[in-house]
């Protein structure tokens, strides 16, 4: 996930095309990663915080 966002994913449909996973499975893994601030979400928006 982290390679698709660095690759310039930043929506979760986005995430599951590129990576094959589940989308609410990205959803999910997004959101635990987002609370643990190594990914930052802006509305629909998903970034590597480095990015930030």
């Amino acid at each position: 996930m982290f390679k698709a966002v660095q690759d310039g994913t930043s929506t979760n449909a986005e995430i599951a095309k590129a990576t094959g996973l589940n989308p609410g499975s990205v959803a999910r893994a997004v959101d635990a990663l987002v609370k643990r601030g190594l990914l930052a979400k802006d509305g629909t928006t998903i970034r590597t915080e480095a990015a930030a």
